[in-house]
């Protein structure tokens, strides 16, 4: 995911699109995306009563990857944010906590036709606030998506990896 948003924001030239902090939050929220991945889905989290679903209300997962992001990354010597000031931290944190929860599926489903109508649309103007928070939440989405782009051997382990999840969710639900 992190590659794919590197190639994104290099070769495909979005960081042109993007400030340095969204540009810093767009990679960080891409090698945490799934930090503490429970190997479940959102809706086996609700249907199991679990903690995470009495936790959050909605997006489980990916609040809690979130979360976690900020514990590990506030422990002595993993504050590598320390040398924003005040306003750039908590502006990179909140633009950090949409990346992660972008990656919700349910949430890419529910923003897709309006995506591709500003896609569309010549005249879309890409600094608008709402605009530009559709487009990291797409680019994050596509990154997480991207294994299909890869060589055929990296494509096949994360799909067997994903199989692997679904079959021991099926074998917890089926108990």
């Amino acid at each position: 995911v992190a590659q794919m948003m590197f190639a994104m924001l290099t070769s495909g030239q979005m960081s042109q699109q993007f400030t340095d902090l969204e540009v810093f939050a767009l990679l960080v929220g891409s090698l945490c995306h799934d930090i503490d991945h429970r190997g479940t889905t959102n809706q086996f989290q609700k249907l199991s009563d679990s903690p995470l679903a009495n936790l959050y209300s909605t997006s489980f997962m990916e609040y809690h990857h979130f979360n976690h992001f900020l514990t590990i990354s506030q422990v002595e010597g993993n504050n590598i944010f320390k040398s924003l000031n005040e306003k750039e931290y908590a502006d990179f944190l909140d633009l950090t906590k949409t990346t992660i929860l972008a990656t919700d599926l349910a949430l890419y489903f529910k923003h897709k036709a309006l995506f591709k109508q500003l896609v569309e649309n010549p005249s879309t103007n890409w600094d608008d606030g709402e605009n530009r928070v559709l487009l990291r939440s797409m680019m994050i989405t596509g990154c997480d998506l991207s294994a299909i782009t890869k060589p055929w051997e990296v494509q096949r382990m994360v799909a067997e990896k994903i199989a692997s999840e679904f079959f021991n969710q099926g074998d917890i639900e089926r108990d």
